[in-house]
């Protein structure tokens, strides 16, 4: 216990049953990209601070569906079923929010992104391009930054942990990884990016 700072395990559980968390937030780019946002004269004119780009705290969300997009409708005895939200038809934010563009993109239009695409948008944000050229390299490039964690597969779980540990770790940290079986079920292509993954947490100490 002594030899090491901190203990993670990686395993193929999915990483959250929450419906709020996506790939954006989770590799926490999203909180990078609120702050852009927020530093555009437009949301200074608008008087837009970050939190007004989020979809989970109140300000510039659409308070209808709190954010989602979407509305559960409660059918008693029979599965509940998910109508898109008649408020922000399906928009998740209240126009003045969605008024501001960055590259000519609103925050939904970036949250409908892959990775791949954002790569090209955000080329002059380093902080940003650092995270999504990770989750490329990870081989994650075409899932959208609002893509909901629990349509995710065992193996784009595990590659994304994988990722955050690469985006949020320091050098100075030593971590003891615990994986269990992490290429079982598993595709050919899957494995390659997930040993490449590897390979470059050791390069990095």
């Amino acid at each position: 216990l002594d030899a090491f700072d901190q203990v993670v395990e990686i395993g193929q559980a999915p990483i959250t049953k929450m419906k709020r968390s996506n790939v954006a937030t989770y590799s926490e780019v999203y909180t990078e990209i609120r702050s852009v946002m927020a530093k555009s004269s437009a949301a200074k004119e608008a008087g837009l601070t970050a939190k007004h780009f989020s979809f989970n705290t109140p300000g510039g969300r659409c308070e209808n569906c709190e954010g989602l997009g979407y509305v559960d409708n409660s059918m008693l005895f029979f599965a509940d079923t998910r109508v898109v939200c008649p408020v922000c038809g399906g928009n998740q934010f209240q126009p003045q929010v969605l008024d501001v563009l960055y590259q000519g993109l609103s925050i939904k239009d970036i949250l409908n992104l892959s990775v791949e695409e954002a790569i090209q948008v955000f080329t002059g944000q380093p902080r940003i391009l650092r995270i999504l050229r990770i989750l490329a390299d990870a081989g994650l490039g075409y899932l959208q930054l609002g893509q909901s964690l629990t349509t995710l597969s065992g193996g784009e779980c595990q590659r994304l942990k994988l990722a955050r540990e690469l985006i949020s770790s320091s050098p100075e940290k030593r971590s003891l990884y615990l994986m269990d079986e992490p290429t079982t079920g598993l595709h050919p292509q899957d494995i390659k990016h997930f040993l490449a993954l590897l390979d470059r947490m050791v390069d990095a100490g």
